[in-house]
């Protein structure tokens, strides 16, 4: 792993060292990865300068298939408090802790007990869903998440289109790592019509799934509440992000159906908003009895 000994300085509120672990099945290793997400100015088209997310990969570690799950804790352990991974604070010189993310989908979730008893701190948990649901929060207290794979794949392979992922190419597993990025695909449903990113059926994706993660939870800082700034809506924010036109389109639409649905009326019906816009909370339906 190419870094410096002395821990490098924040140089922003979200800039911070991520450490992601992916926990394999019988035919997978589990793997981790350690990146940097630093915030970053870039011009857009419309000539304004918006803040977004730059990831850099700086250390890809697949566990050889076969090893002892009792001995993954010690391993995870040692590279969260390995000096390296950690900020430090240029004005009050305290050290900060990396993020760790851990897919606790499957057996995932003993394992993730066992890790945070091991390194005493609580870690960022998600599953992986099917589907174009929302990311859902299960516990804001814990940080259980539960984040569809399309959704995952997609802000990955956006973010890597437009030049927002790094990987060290004098990594071992650099190659692999991009190779997998390059196999991530948009297909269309053929029964809903609907946009998603897939993986070429058959290939590992372990190593991308950790890049994924770790790129969903620095974009997904940008969307919590700060004091003095406006919260965006979801299509803002996904717009910021780079997602394609196609896509928010459709997210749009499959949103104001499932609105229409709960309501008991048509898209744009009584009480609901239409299409335009960017919002999708409805509104006080005509129709419906006084909420008690």
């Amino acid at each position: 792993m190419q870094q410096v000994e002395v821990p490098k300085e924040k140089e922003h509120p979200f800039h911070e060292i991520l450490i992601s672990l992916d926990l394999g099945k019988k035919q997978d290793p589990t793997t981790y990865t350690v990146s940097e997400h630093r915030p970053t100015e870039e011009l857009m088209a419309s000539g304004k300068r918006l803040e977004v997310s730059y990831l850099s990969v700086d250390d890809i570690q697949p566990i050889p298939l076969g090893t002892d799950y009792t001995t993954i804790p010690e391993i995870i352990r040692h590279v969260f408090f390995d000096q390296r991974n950690w900020l430090v604070d240029p004005t009050s010189g305290k050290k900060i802790a990396p993020t760790l993310l851990v897919d606790e989908g499957g057996v995932g979730a003993p394992m993730t007990d066992t890790i945070v008893k091991s390194i005493g701190v609580s870690v960022v948990r998600y599953s992986l869903t099917a589907g174009t649901s929302r990311i859902h929060c299960v516990s804001r207290k814990r940080r259980v998440y539960t984040v569809p794979r399309t959704h995952l794949f997609n802000t990955l392979k956006t973010a890597v289109e437009f030049g927002r992922v790094s990987v060290d190419p004098r990594l071992r597993h650099a190659k692999t790592l991009v190779d997998e990025m390059k196999k991530l695909e948009f297909k269309e449903s053929e029964e809903t019509g609907v946009i998603r990113v897939v993986h070429r059926s058959g290939e590992h994706d372990d190593k991308s799934i950790c890049t994924a993660s770790s790129y969903w939870w620095a974009s997904f800082l940008w969307r919590r509440p700060r004091r003095g700034l406006r919260v965006l809506s979801e299509t803002e924010t996904m717009r910021m992000m780079g997602y394609r036109p196609e896509f928010i389109q459709e997210n749009r639409r499959l949103q104001l159906q499932r609105q229409a649905k709960r309501a008991g009326t048509s898209v744009g019906g009584p009480g609901l908003a239409s299409n335009q816009g960017d919002d999708f909370t409805a509104a006080a339906n005509p129709r419906v009895g006084k909420r008690l």
